[in-house]
């Protein structure tokens, strides 16, 4: 198995990757280019499928992940702002500790 991804590796870099998307296409071989997190998201088909969406937190704004889940009629929307890193780590900590004092021989 690595010896032939080694292969295919090495073969794929002597090319673009819109080189190998058209030779492949062209075989009728279902195939999509990986992308970067970057890429991904200036790909304007991101856009398209509302896959990121602007919001604000109160302080500051902020693009996030759109859901892939999509129900018919219903508008794609950010009713409110993730958390903020750390934001509900004592209240997570907490209930840890609760958990862990309701096991018997804790």
């Amino acid at each position: 198995k690595r010896e032939l991804q080694t292969v295919f590796r090495e073969r794929y870099r002597t090319n673009t990757t819109a080189h190998w998307l058209a030779r492949l296409e062209a075989e009728d071989v279902l195939c999509a280019p990986v992308r970067s997190l970057r890429e991904a998201l200036a790909d304007p088909q991101t856009a398209h499928n509302e896959m990121v969406l602007d919001g604000h937190d109160g302080e500051q704004a902020m693009r996030v992940i759109g859901s892939p889940i999509r129900m018919s009629n219903a508008p794609v929307a950010m009713r409110r702002a993730p958390p903020r890193l750390g934001a509900h780590t004592e209240e997570v900590l907490a209930e840890a500790r609760a958990m862990a004092a309701a096991i018997p021989g804790q």
